[in-house]
């Protein structure tokens, strides 16, 4: 049957096998308007099945695997009990590996095995097998336990969990799994041929950053804040004494006495600027440190000609 020669073996197989169970049945005539034997009659089904067969040759002759598939199944049912079945489903799973389909072809030959059918069929069924394994398509399930996510195989997502696929090709495969609220899940399965893999996942979520325990400013605010009093007391007290020095360099004439007490103004001038400016810096400082501890990393104290400036 079909071009090859092992097409023809096939062809002339199942006329040979076809011709002995007419041989041994009594004839039957078929001619227009004639009675035809009943379903049962085991010759009748011969004749019906050799026409199907005729047809499936025809079509595999012209590589119409598809017509031909259709033929052979048509005569299947007819050849039960005959010598003929065996060959019908060998054929099919002949005509299925021509067709590409792996997984019919290999399911086809497993049928055909079953029959009681001996010699060279039963080897080359047993060889497509061999040759098939590797061909057929299998299955992947995958369960995130109850969590809705999306599955990603090989980079593309194909759905959402849980997931199945029936076809697939063999080989291996990177899953990942992004479901909202979990950490993702990245694995690696393998697919056999015919064979379902079947993975489950464990989904974790995902913790919630660790808050830092404070302990609180401590004393070190309210020292800052001393320090601030401290300070700004001691510019207060060198700015009236040097106000009350401006006084007595106002009522000095021009000499060593008024340049003294103009010296002594200056000083206390400077350290009055001093006291206000430390006070101030203290109080940034206490500031700083009560806010800093509050969780606001945006305020800091910025050092100024006059003082300082906190900036939040």
């Amino acid at each position: 049957m079909g071009l090859r020669r092992d097409g023809m073996r096939w062809a002339q197989a199942a006329l040979v096998a076809l011709g002995a169970a007419l041989a041994a049945a009594p004839a039957v005539t078929l001619v227009p308007g004639a009675a035809v034997a009943a379903p049962g009659d085991p010759a009748a089904r011969a004749v019906r099945v050799q026409r199907y067969v005729d047809i499936a040759t025809e079509h595999f002759k012209a590589k119409d695997f598809e017509a031909a598939l259709i033929a052979l199944r048509g005569a299947e049912p007819l050849a039960e009990g005959l010598p003929a079945q065996a060959v019908i489903r060998y054929n099919i799973a002949r005509v299925f590996e021509e067709m590409g389909k792996a997984d019919a072809a290999a399911a086809a030959y497993d049928r055909y095995l079953k029959t009681s059918d001996t010699g060279d069929r039963r080897r080359k069924a047993r060889e497509a097998l061999t040759r098939l394994a590797g061909q057929r398509s299998g299955g992947l399930e995958i369960d995130c336990g109850g969590v809705a996510g999306t599955v990603i195989v090989d980079g593309f997502p194909e759905g959402d969990c849980p997931w199945h696929w029936d076809t697939v090709k063999p080989g291996t495969y990177a899953v990942r799994v992004l479901a909202e609220g979990y950490l993702p899940v990245s694995r690696e399965v393998a697919v056999q041929p015919g064979q379902t893999a079947r993975m489950l996942l464990t989904m974790r979520p995902r913790r919630a950053a660790p808050q830092r325990a404070r302990s609180g400013p401590g004393p070190w605010p309210w020292v800052a804040a001393g320090g601030a009093v401290v300070a700004v007391g001691a510019g207060l007290g060198m700015h009236l004494l040097a106000l009350d020095a401006s006084d007595t360099v106002d009522g000095l004439d021009p000499g060593r006495a008024r340049d003294e007490a103009q010296s002594t103004y200056e000083t206390r001038r400077t350290l009055a600027i001093v006291g206000y400016s430390v006070g101030a810096a203290a109080l940034g400082t206490m500031i700083y440190l009560l806010v800093a501890d509050g969780g606001s990393p945006s305020a800091r104290v910025v050092p100024t000609p006059g003082g300082v400036l906190v900036r939040f």
